[in-house]
């Protein structure tokens, strides 16, 4: 990951959900419906 002089606080909160939950965010991708 690397800032291209763009500082996207959303895009690491969802890449941090994404590490921490990435169980919940398959089981929504999976069931094709979005949180």
């Amino acid at each position: 990951m690397s800032i291209s002089g763009i500082p996207i606080p959303i895009l690491y909160l969802l890449d941090a959900a994404n590490l921490f939950a990435p169980s919940t965010v398959t089981c929504s991708e999976s069931s094709g419906t979005t949180p």
